[in-house]
């Protein structure tokens, strides 16, 4: 049977869960199963998943604020890597935001990891050279996201150059601006033709970094 792409149900999220477990995206102030139902409440038709024969097989979830287009907990299971799906659902989220109007897509991979850089880059993503800031509003992981004034969390010091933010536009040309990165939306989550060329998908690709 042909894989299908369609859009998440309720009934596939034990699956996605995991999948992306098996992929290595889960962390332990992320917690899947509370992003899974946040992203039910904002565009949900943008949270797709790939089957084959009803088992989930790839996952991922996009979405679009207005500025700019994100990809987050995108994944290919294991023995699907390299038959083109990671490459199919990225085109599909594409095909979605340039709907929508989006001009531009942005995503973030962990500098360290080279194999996911290079299939992202394969598809006409390229390294915006920003640095990727971040502050968690509400704990994921049962504590209370509070400083000692009883404010927000008190962030850990900035380490550059731990994640690389990559993006495509339209035009397959760099129009990234220095305030790019600071337009992420709170799902961070693709739009027009890229280049398809051959690449091997990853087992982890846009990791759920904060």
């Amino acid at each position: 049977m042909e894989t299908v792409i369609r859009p998440f149900r309720p009934t596939d999220t034990e699956a996605v869960v995991a999948l992306w477990e098996s992929c290595g995206l889960v962390r332990p102030w992320n917690d899947p199963r509370r992003d899974i139902a946040r992203k039910a409440t904002v565009q949900p038709e943008l949270f797709l998943v790939a089957t084959d024969r009803e088992a989930v097989v790839a996952a991922g979830m996009a979405g679009f604020d207005g500025h700019r287009g994100w990809v987050n907990y995108l994944a290919v299971s294991p023995d699907r890597q390299g038959s083109g799906l990671g490459r199919r659902l990225m085109a599909e989220f594409e095909r979605l935001l340039t709907d929508l109007g989006c001009p531009k897509v942005n995503l973030q991979v962990r500098a360290s990891n080279e194999q996911v850089i290079a299939f992202y880059e394969a598809l006409g993503y390229a390294d915006d050279h920003t640095v990727s800031l971040g502050k968690r509003l509400i704990a994921d992981d049962g504590t209370e996201a509070r400083t000692d004034a009883g404010l927000t969390p008190r962030p850990e010091p900035i380490r550059r150059r731990t994640v690389r933010h990559l993006s495509v536009d339209p035009g397959g040309q760099d129009t990234a601006s220095p305030t790019d990165a600071a337009n992420a939306s709170t799902i961070p989550v693709v739009c027009s033709a890229v280049s398809r060329s051959r690449s091997t998908m990853p087992a982890s690709t846009t990791v759920p970094i904060g």
